[in-house]
């Protein structure tokens, strides 16, 4: 996830200018809350903080403890109950618990998860933490013992140790870090702009595709993770593929996006989505290129066209968020609704008792795989 890289920059910057940094972890959360688990901040001894965990709600009292954590170097696990206003004072009417493990940076333990955490992001591989409490994660105060011991086993995901299979214990949280996921979009008009600008900010490496070397620069594209200057017969020999990736086609020529979409048609992409009404794709994967029938009921139900939710958009910026936001559901695993009406809990609890999925940019751990191999999705 972006959001880790950057807390890790941020502990990095702290470090070189000489502070002592503690950082604070959302590790289990009952009811509703701000953050979810994996969730993230730091703070130095002078203060200085990077994140929010809290939404405001706590994120100062976190900061006051983890001043005395960077000075005793013994992790404090916290239990915030947002639906008492007697001690809280605020009212928000969030009604959870949220535990928070706060623990120092420059001690062992803390120098140890740092230390894997950047490796993760630096070799771009997944890895999954067991954090192992010696108290029970049960939601019961017991502020007079909050000083806790920590053990940690790190594994690296796909590594075939199932440590999911220990979940039973309350003492215990999983978490995995995984790759965030890749866009490629096919296209670089002024269109293109703001759903590369978008997807970036919601958790997607982007990387935009076009046979115009001029219009593939971060000044037009800031947000960009990569660039990627090639005609149609180039693509077999400069894009590499990988499982899960996603893809847009946007180039405004039915020819380029006839092309595009038949070369990733070959590889189990999560996604293939086309601009444009229905009938143009329909002519594309019909006539143009007329893909076989075994190829296209494999992907069926991956191909999107048009792209979007309705949202009744109009410009190119509402047409971007319409177009991440189908993206965004498909990625959660979700069917769009208003949260209204939506029975029981907005998050699905059921899927975070299990274990919490962190996102980090990570291209080179998926394999290039034929559309006839099995499709694997991430979770």
């Amino acid at each position: 996830m972006k959001e880790l890289k950057m807390i890790c920059s941020a502990v990095e910057k702290m470090g070189i200018e000489g502070k002592k940094v503690a950082m604070a972890t959302v590790v289990a959360v009952k009811g509703s809350a701000y953050r979810r688990p994996g969730a993230r901040m730091v703070v130095s001894e002078d203060g200085e903080s990077f994140g929010m965990i809290g939404g405001g709600c706590f994120d100062a009292d976190i900061k006051e403890t983890a001043l005395e954590v960077i000075e005793t170097g013994i992790p404090k696990l916290r239990l915030y109950d947002m639906a008492d206003d007697h001690v809280w004072g605020l009212g928000l009417g969030c009604n959870g618990s949220v535990y928070v493990l706060v623990e120092s940076l420059t001690v062992e333990l803390g120098e140890e998860l740092l230390d894997k955490l950047g490796q993760c992001i630096a070799n771009r591989t997944g890895l999954t933490i067991e954090h192992l409490f010696s108290r029970p994660l049960d939601f019961k105060f017991d502020e007079e013992h909050n000083q806790i011991s920590i053990q940690r086993v790190y594994q690296e995901i796909n590594s075939g140790t199932d440590l999911i299979s220990q979940l039973g214990d309350h003492h215990l949280f999983v978490e995995s870090i995984e790759s965030a996921p890749r866009l490629l979009i096919f296209g670089a008009g002024h269109d293109v702009v703001p759903v590369v600008e978008l997807a970036s900010r919601a958790g997607f490496d982007v990387t935009v595709v076009d046979q115009r070397s001029v219009f593939l620069n971060n000044d037009r594209f800031p947000r960009a993770e990569n660039f990627i200057h090639a005609h149609p017969e180039e693509y077999d020999t400069k894009i590499n593929l990988f499982t899960n990736d996603y893809a847009l086609f946007m180039s405004h020529r039915i020819d380029i996006d006839a092309q595009a979409f038949q070369y990733c048609s070959q590889y189990p992409l999560k996604y293939f989505g086309f601009l444009g009404p229905k009938r143009r794709a329909q002519k594309i994967i019909k006539e143009m290129i007329q893909i076989d029938e075994v190829t296209l009921n494999s992907i069926q139900n991956r191909i999107f066209a048009p792209i979007g939710l309705d949202l009744g958009a109009e410009t190119a910026e509402e047409v971007a968020h319409s177009i991440v936001s189908e993206l965004l559901a498909i990625k959660n695993g979700r069917n769009p609704i208003f949260l209204r009406e939506k029975e029981g809990n907005i998050h699905d609890e059921s899927r975070e008792d299990s274990h919490t999925i962190t996102q980090i940019s990570n291209d080179n751990q998926h394999q290039k795989r034929r559309a006839t191999d099995s499709f694997v999705c991430m979770l």
